[in-house]
This record gives structure tokens, sequence and C-alpha cells, in this order.
């Protein structure tokens, strides 16, 4: 899925991809490389093409430089699609921001159920 979609005619996120990728762990060597900036344009603008309801938002670059820490750049993809999607980060980056307002219930119901105290103290 990786290599359909990264040959997918450019995004409309790339200029902003582009500024954010000299950002990117600016003191590791390898994202201030040729082969480093490369990789992470691709992965973004994949990822960018592919989620185009979120499409590419600021941060996202620091999640990928992350994951390739760990991993090469299609599981790094994988891993960030899985997020977005299972987790309901995309969500969390769309217009009016509903995964933000939902991700604060769960986080509200869960400290109900775990810190009745601190619930307290905050409502």
């Amino acid at each position: 899925m990786y290599q359909r979609v990264s040959n997918k005619k450019s995004g409309s996120d790339e200029k902003q991809i582009a500024v954010d990728i000299k950002r990117t762990f600016p003191e590791e060597p390898y994202f201030c490389s040729e082969e480093g900036r490369m990789v992470m344009t691709r992965l973004l603008n994949s990822i960018s093409k592919h989620s185009s309801s979120a499409g590419y938002t600021q941060g996202m670059n620091n999640i990928a430089g992350s994951l390739l820490f760990h991993s090469d750049e299609v599981i790094a993809f994988e891993l960030i699609l899985r997020a977005l999607n299972d987790y309901h980060l995309k969500e969390v980056h769309m217009s009016k921001l509903p995964g933000f307002y939902h991700h604060c219930e769960v986080l509200d119901a869960l400290i109900d159920k775990t810190q009745p105290a601190l619930a307290l103290h905050f409502k």
C-alpha cells in the first residue's frame, strides 16, 4: 500500500511538510542528511495523500521521526496509519477537533473511575 500511495500525484501539504522537515530533530545527523530528509518527505507526503480527511498537520513530523528511529519508512507509515485510524488520532487533526473532545471524554471517564478524589477536585 505504501508504494501505491507514495506514487500518487503530489498532495496539497508539500510546502508545509518541506518547512517541517528542516525542524525535525535538527540535532540528529540522520535527519540533517539528504537521505533522511528524502525518507521523511516521502513518508509525510504519503501520509498526507492517504489521509486526505486529516491531511498533514504540524507535529506529525515528530511522530514520523520518532518511528523512523526504530523502523523503516514502510513500517513507520503503517504504524502512523494505525494510530490515525484505530486510535482516533485522525479526528484530533480534523476541523473542529472532534477527536480532541472524544479523547477528553475518555480521559474524564478514566479519572472519574480510577482517581475519584482528583475528579472531584477538578469539578
